[in-house]
Formats: structure tokens, C-alpha cells, sequence
């Protein structure tokens, strides 16, 4: 009969499963952190994108508060003149200097927000990748925007349906469109106010109008100093020009 005997592997030692483990434990941290610093890579790659556009943006925005700003201050004057003006007798009121006056009171120029990069980097849940104090600059940024155009659309609203049914009566619109135009006035500056009481009534109107510039300027102002606030975050932060 023959015996069989049997081969035993020799044990390994404990230091080699400790080994194999920290081996192990060692390739798993290291995807980890090279997958975590892929997505902080590509996170912080759309965020300085985003940055660019949002640059463009207030860019464009700073432009056109820059206008809004000029004609506010432009049109807040005329409105001074026009109310001096009517203050006095109707023998003052010669045509040229009253329609170099009442030529702002219809006009409007209202300030429109250029807001595509952030609405898409909100609706995205893109505002994660920038830091929150960015966030919210940008977020305030839009509330003043509204509210900027908000105050705007009713100034608007208030020119077109009260103030210029108001004041057809009594001057001719050929010649504002003249005016705002810029070309030759061709038109009859005329003035059909009969006495004191249109007067004082078209005084309030003008009155009503410069307060509402006047607010419309301030939210103006507040865009100003966010935009350059934002700009510089931005710049700062992702090496922009």
C-alpha cells in the first residue's frame, strides 16, 4: 500500500497581508484623488468660461448703464429748465427755449440687462462652481437689474399713457421727434397752453417725471458699483482680462 503525503504551502507571514492591504488602500485613494482633481479640473475649466461670458455681459451692461446714466442726467436738466420755465408768465415761454426744455419731458431710454450667461449658469446649477461671495454678487447683480427695469418700465408706462396724452394738447411731437432725431427742426413750434392752470398741472407732470428718473438713477448707480465689484472677482479669480 502506498501513502500519500500530503504538500502544505507555507503560511504567509502577517506583514504580507498588511502589505497587500496598504497596496490596496493605496491604488483606491489614489483614483480617488486623481478622479477628484479630474472633476475640480473640469469644474474650475466651465467656471473660468463662464467667467469670460459673464465678463462679455457686464460689459455690455456697463455700456449701456453708462448711456442711461448720461441721458438721466441730460433729461433731469431739461425737466429743471421746463419747470423754471413754466414758473414764470406766458411771455416767457418763447418757443425755442420751451421746446429745448419740453423735448425731454416724453423721452424715455430704458436700461435692459443683458442676462443670458448667468440665467443659464443658474438654471444649469453651474453657480456651485464659483465661490459664494461671487454668488452673491451675482445673485444681488440680478435683483438690482429687475429692479432697475422694473422702475424703467414704469417710468415708461407713465410717459406713454399720462404725460404725453397730457402734453399733445399743447406742443407739437413733430417737433420733439425733430429733436430726438437730431435733424433740422422743419415743424411749427407751437404752444397752446391757455393759462395758469395747464401750467401748474404740466409742472406737477414734470415734477412726477424727474422723481422717477431720479430713482431710476439710483438703481443705475448701485448697477455701477456691482458690476465693478463683480469684475473684479472675476478677473482675481480666473486670471481674466
Amino acid at each position: 500500500m502506498e501513502v500519500h503525503h500530503h504538500s502544505h504551502s507555507a503560511r504567509k507571514k502577517w506583514t504580507h497581508y498588511l502589505w497587500e492591504f496598504f497596496m490596496l488602500f493605496l491604488a483606491v485613494t489614489a483614483g480617488f484623488l486623481v478622479e477628484n482633481w479630474r472633476e475640480h479640473f473640469v469644474e474650475h475649466k466651465r467656471a473660468k468660461a463662464f467667467a469670460a461670458s459673464l465678463i462679455e455681459d457686464l460689459k455690455k451692461d456697463t455700456a449701456a448703464l453708462n448711456q442711461a446714466l448720461e441721458f438721466s442726467g441730460t433729461k433731469n436738466k431739461g425737466l429743471d429748465r421746463l419747470v423754471e420755465l413754466l414758473h414764470q408768465s406766458p411771455d416767457k415761454w418763447h418757443d425755442s427755449v420751451f421746446y429745448d426744455a419740453v423735448q425731454y419731458f416724453p423721452r424715455i431710454a430704458p436700461f435692459v440687462h443683458t442676462q443670458g450667461t448667468y440665467e443659464q449658469i443658474k438654471n444649469s446649477g453651474s453657480l456651485r462652481y464659483f465661490p459664494q461671495r461671487l454668488v452673491g454678487l451675482l445673485n444681488q447683480y440680478d435683483v438690482y437689474s429687475k429692479r432697475a427695469e422694473d422702475r424703467d418700465a414704469l417710468n415708461s408706462k407713465q410717459v406713454l399713457e399720462t404725460f404725453i396724452p397730457f402734453s399733445s394738447g399743447f406742443i407739437n411731437y413733430e417737433v420733439i421727434l425733430d429733436f430726438i432725431s437730431h435733424r433740422p427742426v422743419s415743424h411749427s413750434m407751437y404752444n397752446k397752453m391757455k393759462g395758469r392752470d395747464e401750467a401748474d398741472q404740466f409742472i406737477n407732470y414734470a415734477v412726477m417725471a424727474r422723481r422717477g428718473q431720479e430713482r431710476s438713477l439710483s438703481e443705475y448707480e448701485q448697477l455701477m458699483k456691482l458690476s465693478g465689484e463683480i469684475f473684479k472677482e472675476l478677473k482675481e479669480k480666473y486670471h481674466l482680462q
